[in-house]
């Protein structure tokens, strides 16, 4: 599965993702988070594990989380 750009694509509502942050890190330029995304008067915003939310313009690129493999 491939990296999309929010400016080519939006997640699907309540889709668990894996998703980019603009931000600078520091030495870490990209930071990686995973949550779940939730759409609100017709813009996403993502949600982290750990309550913080961030707006697509924060965001640089989403994929969906794939399914746990299989024992």
């Amino acid at each position: 599965m491939k990296w999309i750009s929010v400016k080519d694509d939006s997640p699907k509502n309540h889709a668990k993702v894996l998703f980019l942050l603009k931000e600078d890190f520091g030495d870490h330029n990209i930071r990686c988070l995973s949550g779940v995304v939730k759409k609100y008067r017709g813009d996403f915003w993502f949600y982290d594990h750990v309550d913080f939310i961030w707006h697509k313009e924060d965001v640089t690129h989403w994929r969906v989380i794939p399914e746990p493999p299989e024992e």
